[in-house]
């Protein structure tokens, strides 16, 4: 049986699974294909509640509930990443208080806080990372200078990348090979080899660098230059920056690639124009030409996030989101978010493969075999329909 899911970019991604059946002349009667269509059901945004009582926001698109999760190891919590089985969200917390140079795992199935990992003596992890296996987490320390390494495995700190300065975001190349870590303080992004966590030769880009994502093929990474009002592609197999990119608004402090890699959103954090009003900028990534969406309910954002499906990126500030629609780039109605004071940040959890379940009805030799495969199953989104396909009668 093949598990079949269908992605916005019209691809399938499938899971194989050999059958084999020790019978002779069986007719098989194999279930059809589920092909899955993508949605946002069961979608919960997280924001950071950067306070020193700190919360995090568990915010469900779909029912629009908003659950608090508080604990006493959430301290200022500024930046939120995700395992790439969405199992646990991990909580970088600034704060230079009690569990203010921590990060703080949360399992996302029950919104459970676990134990702290101590990441430095004010060090002000300011942003994190997890490699595309799952194995490690990387804690840009914006204080210390310096690159913490977590073992996700053991939930302990390895080592310490240092050689970097004003280590402010963090990203790492779809392929787990490279992490970009951006210099806020200089206006650089720095190469990090992480076979062997060596830094190479910094990337001038603009003037504070608060963001960095790669496309999904690995192939560019872009860079939100808050002070220069840009955005920067490099080309990451020559570690080069092209030419920057002038954003509509001001400010550009997030950014948030679609699934298919042809835009990538920057939200913007101060009002620009005569009438200054706030943007969102988008650049399409196959000619790196921006375009923006300005006024409504768009106002002084911290970050921006989209769903796993494609279709919605949240913009958000202190208190609200805001959704504009992908495909035709219209706002929808500001959502005031519960329990948001200081929401300077937003993370979506990453997109899961559909689980491939079945269950045969045995029949004597020569009669043909059911299979139900409807009990297979998808995170986000639902089994649409299942597409057939044919089985010789004689094995």
């Amino acid at each position: 049986m093949v598990v079949s899911r269908r992605l916005t970019s019209g691809l399938k991604f499938t899971v194989g699974i050999l059958i084999t059946i020790m019978s002779v002349a069986v007719g098989l009667s194999l279930p059809d294909v589920p092909v899955v269509r993508a949605g946002t059901s069961d979608v919960v945004a997280y924001l950071p509640n950067f306070t020193s009582a700190g919360s995090v926001i568990a915010y469900d698109l779909t029912t629009s509930t908003a659950t608090t999760i508080t604990s006493a190891n959430i301290n200022y919590p500024i930046a939120i990443t995700f395992t790439p089985n969405a199992a646990t969200a991990w909580i970088a917390n600034y704060g230079a208080t009690a569990n203010g140079t921590t990060v703080t795992p949360i399992t996302t199935a029950t919104n459970a806080v676990g134990t702290p990992i101590t990441v430095g003596t004010n060090m002000g992890p300011d942003a994190l990372a997890v490699s595309p296996n799952g194995s490690t987490l990387y804690v840009a320390d914006y204080t210390g200078n310096a690159v913490s390494v977590i073992n996700l495995s053991t939930n302990t700190l390895t080592t310490t990348i240092t050689g970097v300065t004003g280590a402010y975001n963090i990203a790492i190349s779809p392929d787990g090979t490279k992490a970009y870590v951006a210099d806020y303080s200089g206006g650089l992004v720095y190469p990090i080899t992480l076979s062997n966590n060596t830094v190479g030769t910094p990337i001038t880009v603009g003037s504070h660098p608060e963001w960095i994502q790669f496309t999904p093929d690995g192939t560019k990474a872009y860079v939100a230059n808050a002070s220069s009002n840009t955005i920067t592609p490099i080309t990451v197999a020559t570690n080069t920056a092209g030419t920057a990119i002038a954003t509509s608004g001001a400010y550009p402090d997030g950014l948030a690639m679609t699934p298919d890699g042809t835009k990538v959103f920057a939200s913007e954090n101060t009002a620009a124009g005569h009438p200054a009003k706030y943007y969102v900028d988008y650049v399409t990534t196959s000619s790196n030409t921006d375009a923006s969406i300005s006024g409504g309910s768009l106002g002084a954002a911290f970050g921006d996030a989209v769903t796993p499906d494609g279709t919605t990126v949240w913009d958000v500030n202190a208190t609200n989101m805001v959704p504009i629609t992908v495909s035709t780039l219209a706002q929808g109605t500001a959502v005031t978010v519960t329990g948001c004071s200081a929401c300077y940040g937003i993370s979506i959890p990453p997109d899961q493969a559909p689980v491939a379940s079945f269950t045969a009805t045995p029949q004597p030799t020569g009669s043909p075999t059911s299979f139900d495969a409807s009990a297979s199953t998808v995170k986000y989104g639902t089994i649409a329909n299942y597409s057939a396909f044919n089985c010789p009668s004689h094995l």
